[in-house]
């Protein structure tokens, strides 16, 4: 993490090469946009997240290094929603499987694996989407839905 001093405020922002990593991750979900929100609408927020095209996985920036990175996938004009907290409860007493992608896991473990940290967190129920996480980001992850 490389922390630069501008007009008095620190800059907290992933080493280069983590960034890089980090910004060819998300460009496994995402697109970067012509006119991106500015790094310090993106900081400002307590997080930022983005739902990818399939509607299927939802990423949220926590700290300011992963804003930094994100902000570049969010168009300007998009709304900055909030994210409600998900609880995992199973309230049905009958046995409910869910399949999850493979590809996505793949993806949002070496999204994860790029911030430089050791470990990450993984909850998963039965009929409820998984949630992965670490210090600079938290993925929703919808599970299939066969017929």
């Amino acid at each position: 993490m490389k922390t630069k001093t501008k007009n008095q405020e620190q800059i907290v922002r992933f080493e280069v090469k983590e960034e890089v990593r980090v910004i060819t991750a998300l460009s496994k979900f995402f697109s970067e946009t012509d006119n991106p929100i500015s790094e310090e609408k993106a900081i400002e927020r307590e997080y930022i997240a983005k739902l990818d095209p399939a509607n299927v996985c939802l990423i949220q920036a926590n700290t300011e290094q992963a804003k930094r990175c994100l902000s570049r996938f969010i168009d300007n004009e998009e709304e900055i929603k909030d994210i409600p907290e998900l609880e995992y409860n199973n309230l049905t007493s009958k046995e409910i499987k869910s399949r999850y992608s493979i590809n996505y896991f793949k993806d949002i473990i070496n999204l994860l694996k790029c911030t430089g940290e050791g470990s990450f967190l993984i909850k998963i129920n039965t009929d409820y989407p998984a949630t992965l996480e670490n210090k600079h980001f938290k993925v929703i992850l919808a599970p299939r839905i066969e017929d």
